[in-house]
C-alpha cells in the first residue's frame, strides 16, 4: 500500500469563509507577586537565605543524633528504582547516564543536603553527561517579581569581607540546576529543611547532655565530706585547711585514721541525675515530633507496640510523598534535558519500585485471606496467586500456576475427552464449518472462530515473501506503511503506540486457568510482547529481529484445542510477529483516517497467485470506517485498508 495525499485524504486545501475573532484571551498571567530580600553585593546574587545554612551544616556534623536521623531518612528514600521510557534509545541513554555518574550516591548526597539545609542544588552537565551536588551555603536563587526563577548564582567567598582575589560568582541557567526544596513555604524561594525549626531544642539537648556528663563524672569520683571538730566548738581554720590539703592526695591505697573530732562521709546525690535524663528524654521527644520521625528511630525503647506501628506507618507515608516529589524533579530536571540534548522527545517515568518489608507482608496477608474465599472466580484467584508470587520474588510463577490445584470434573473432561458424571454419553454432532465472512462486521474472524481454520484452508498469503525477504525486511516495509507528501509517519506511529498501550490482546491473553493450559499468555508475558512491538515500530526493526525478541523474551507454549496441539510453540514467534504487526498497523491506520475525516475504507488484499480465498473474497469491498473490523483476518494476513473519498 502506497500512501499519497490525494488518494488517502482527498484535497485537504479548503477555503472556509468566516471571521477572525477579536475577543481577548481569557487566560491571563498570575497576578501574585513575591518580594525577596536581595543580596546585592558583590552583585545581585538573588534572595537572601532565610537562616544560616552554615549553622545547619555544623549541627549535622557535630550532633550524632541529628546525623543519624537525617541519614535514616535518606536511606528510607533512596533505594532500588525503575526507569520507564517509550523509546528503546531513551532507555539506553538514561541507563548509561546512571551507570557513568554513580547516580545513586549522588542522589543520597543531594537529598541529605536538602533535609539538612532545606535546599539541595544539583548541577547537570548534559554535554559532559555528569552531575554534582553544589554546597547550598554558596547558592542563591534569583527570581522575577512574579516568582519565576531567572537564574541561580554561586558565590564563593565571605559576604562580610569581599576580596577580588578570593571571591568569585558563577551563574547557572535554570535548566542547569535541579533544586530540591524540603518543607517549602508558599511564596518563598527556599525550603527550611528539618533542623532549623528544631535548632533551639537541639541546643538545649546538647547543653543538658553536657551538664549530665559533668554530674555523672562527679558522682563517679565519690566526693567525701569531712567534718572537723565537735559540733558547737570553734575549730582552728588552719586545721581545716590542712585536712583539705591532705584530701587532695587521696587514692585507692589511702587509709585514714582520725579521732572522734573528725567525721568523714561519702556524699550521696540521690536521684539528681534522673532530673537531667527526664529533660533529655523530653528534648528527644520534641525533636522527633519536630522532624516527623518515629521516636523508635532515635533509639527510644519504652514505646507501646501499637504507637510504634502507627508512627512507622505515618513516617512511611511521608517518605512516599517525598519520593513522589523527588521522582518528578528527576524526570523533569535531569532526564528530560538529557534526552533533549540527544535530540529525543520522550516521556520518562522514574519511580522507587520496592515497597518496605512491612508493606509487602501486609499485602501478602490480605491476598492470602482473599484466596480463602471459596467463591472467588478463577481469573481473580490466579491474579492473587501471581501477585503473591511477585511479592515473594518467585520467578516464572506463571508457568507453575497454569493448572488448578485440584482437577475438576470439567477440567478432566476437557483433558481426556471423557464425559462428566451425569453427562449424556452420546457423541457430539460434528461441528458445522464456519464460512468466512464477506462483511466487516465480525471481529478478527480467525481468532474468534477456529484457531486452525487458516491451516485447514491451506492459506499461502505469507508465501509471497521468501524467507530471505522476510528476514531482512524492515517492519514499515512489511506492513506497507510509507510516508508521502502531506502525510507524516510520526502521526500514524503515535496512533499505533496509543493502541499498543491500551490493547488487551484479547485473543492472546488468558483469563482462566484452562486458557493458560491451552497456551494463552499470562499478563506478564503480554507486557513483554507489548514492549517488543513498541520498540519494533519505533525503531523500524526487521521482522526477523522482532521474531527473535519474541522467541527470546516471551514464554510461549503449544496452542491446544480440545486437548490437541494445533500450533507448535516453536512456530508461534513467527506467527505472532507477522500477525500482530499487521494488526496494530491497521488499527493505527484506521484512527489516522478518522483524524482526517475519512468515512469509508476499501479492503485491499496482498494479491498474488498465493492469496487465500478469505482475503480474495474481501478484496475491494467497502466498509464504513466506524464498523470495519481491521485486518488481519487470519494468521500471517497482509491485508490493509485504503481510504474511500467518494
Amino acid at each position: 500500500m502506497k500512501l499519497n495525499l490525494p488518494r488517502l485524504f482527498g484535497n485537504t486545501e479548503k477555503i472556509t469563509q468566516g471571521y477572525i475573532s477579536t475577543k481577548k484571551k481569557v487566560n491571563e498571567d498570575f497576578k501574585g507577586e513575591v518580594n525577596d530580600p536581595q543580596v546585592t553585593f558583590p552583585k545581585s546574587l538573588g534572595a537572601e537565605h532565610p537562616f544560616s545554612f552554615e549553622d545547619m551544616e555544623k549541627i549535622y556534623k557535630s550532633v550524632g543524633v541529628i546525623t543519624g536521623a537525617i541519614n535514616k531518612i535518606t536511606d528510607s528514600i533512596v533505594g532500588d528504582f525503575a526507569v520507564k521510557t517509550k523509546k528503546k534509545q531513551s532507555e539506553k541513554i538514561i541507563n548509561d547516564f546512571i551507570k557513568n555518574t554513580n547516580f545513586t550516591s549522588v542522589l543520597r548526597e543531594w537529598i541529605r543536603e536538602g533535609f539538612t539545609k532545606g535546599n539541595g542544588f544539583l548541577e547537570l552537565d548534559v554535554q559532559g553527561k555528569g552531575i554534582q551536588v553544589l554546597n547550598a551555603n554558596n547558592m542563591y536563587v534569583k527570581r522575577s517579581k512574579k516568582g519565576k526563577i531567572l537564574e541561580y548564582n554561586m558565590f564563593v567567598g565571605n559576604l562580610n569581607r569581599i576580596s577580588a582575589n578570593k571571591s568569585t560568582v558563577n551563574t547557572f541557567n535554570p535548566n542547569q540546576i535541579a533544586h530540591l526544596r524540603i518543607n517549602k513555604i508558599a511564596g518563598e524561594p527556599y525550603g527550611i529543611g528539618i533542623i532549623y525549626q528544631n535548632e533551639r531544642t537541639i541546643e538545649n539537648m546538647v547543653l543538658n547532655e553536657q551538664e549530665l556528663q559533668k554530674l555523672i563524672s562527679r558522682k563517679a569520683g565519690a566526693p567525701i565530706h569531712v567534718t572537723v571538730g565537735r559540733e558547737g566548738e570553734t575549730v582552728n581554720p588552719d586545721d581545716v585547711d590542712n585536712f583539705n590539703q591532705n584530701l587532695q592526695y587521696i587514692n585507692n591505697r589511702t587509709e585514714w585514721v582520725t579521732d572522734s573530732n573528725v567525721k568523714m562521709n561519702v556524699l550521696d546525690f540521690g536521684q539528681i541525675g534522673k532530673n537531667y535524663t527526664d529533660v533529655l528524654d523530653h528534648d528527644m521527644l520534641v525533636i522527633a515530633f519536630g522532624m516527623e520521625i518515629p521516636i523508635v528511630l532515635f533509639g527510644g525503647g519504652n514505646i507501646p507496640e501499637g504507637l510504634a506501628k502507627a508512627q512507622s506507618e505515618i513516617f512511611q507515608r511521608k517518605i512516599s510523598a517525598i519520593q513522589e516529589e523527588i521522582e518528578s524533579i528527576i524526570e523533569e530536571r535531569i532526564f528530560k534535558p538529557l534526552l533533549e540534548y540527544n535530540g529525543i522527545d520522550d516521556d520518562v517515568e522514574f519511580s522507587w519500585n520496592l515497597p518496605g518489608e512491612e508493606e509487602i507482608n501486609n499485602r501478602i496477608d490480605r491476598l492470602s485471606k482473599l484466596l480463602e474465599n471459596m467463591n472467588l472466580s478463577e481469573p481473580l484467584r490466579r491474579m492473587c496467586e501471581l501477585e503473591i508470587a511477585k511479592l515473594l520474588n518467585i520467578e516464572d510463577a506463571a508457568n507453575y500456576l497454569s493448572k488448578p490445584e485440584k482437577e475438576t470434573d470439567e477440567d478432566k473432561a476437557n483433558r481426556t475427552g471423557q464425559p462428566q458424571p451425569g453427562q449424556d454419553t452420546k457423541p457430539p454432532e460434528p461441528e458445522e464449518p464456519v464460512e468466512p465472512p464477506k462483511t466487516g462486521e465480525d471481529n478478527n474472524f480467525y481468532y474468534k472462530h477456529k484457531l486452525d481454520l487458516h491451516q485447514n484452508q491451506k492459506c499461502t498469503c505469507e508465501e509471497s515473501l521468501t524467507s530471505e525477504q522476510y528476514n531482512n525486511m524492515p517492519l514499515l516495509e512489511f506492513v506497507n506503511l510509507k510516508e508521502a507528501k502531506g502525510y507524516s509517519y510520526s502521526e500514524l506511529l503515535d496512533n499505533i503506540l496509543k493502541k499498543l498501550k491500551i490493547d488487551k490482546f484479547e485473543y492472546l491473553a488468558a483469563t482462566t486457568r484452562k486458557e493458560l493450559a491451552d497456551g494463552k499468555l499470562p499478563d506478564t508475558e503480554i507486557d513483554k510482547l507489548r514492549g517488543i512491538l513498541e520498540s519494533g515500530f519505533e525503531e523500524n526493526k526487521t521482522m526477523k529481529e522482532i521474531e527473535s525478541e519474541i522467541k527470546k523474551k516471551v514464554s510461549l507454549k503449544d496452542v491446544k484445542k480440545d486437548g490437541k496441539v494445533i500450533v507448535d510453540a516453536a512456530k508461534r514467534p513467527n506467527l505472532i510477529a507477522r500477525t500482530e504487526t499487521i494488526r496494530f498497523a491497521n488499527l493505527g491506520l484506521v484512527d489516522t483516517y478518522k483524524d482526517h475525516g475519512i468515512k469509508k475504507v476499501r479492503w485491499q488484499a496482498a494479491v498474488s497467485e498465493r492469496t487465500c480465498d478469505i482475503c480474495n473474497d474481501l478484496d475491494g469491498q467497502v466498509f464504513d470506517i466506524d464498523t470495519v473490523s481491521a485486518p488481519p483476518k487470519h494468521i500471517k494476513c497482509r491485508c490493509t485498508l485504503l481510504s474511500v473519498l467518494k
